[in-house]
């Protein structure tokens, strides 16, 4: 069985973050849009939006939350 490790924000771009944050329903594409442009388009921006939206500091709880799978969405992950 193959063992997987789930990324850092910073292995993700900031592209592949709005879209998994679009696809997850973590926020609106408008909200993305508000936040980023008053904080500015960057991996801290992306951190207070999954934080203050569900309390969650990390890609492995978001994973763990929303039971993600490789098969699901595979640029999260890692083969170990």
């Amino acid at each position: 069985m193959e063992e997987y490790s789930v990324k850092d924000f910073e292995e993700l771009s900031l592209d592949q973050l709005w879209d998994l944050f679009i696809d997850f329903n973590i926020c609106s594409e408008e909200s993305l849009q508000l936040v980023t442009n008053i904080n500015g388009y960057n991996y801290e921006a992306f951190k207070d939006i999954l934080y203050v939206t569900f309390g969650l500091r990390s890609l492995e709880q978001l994973v763990e939350e929303f039971d993600i799978t490789p098969d699901d969405n595979p640029e999260l992950f890692y083969e170990d």
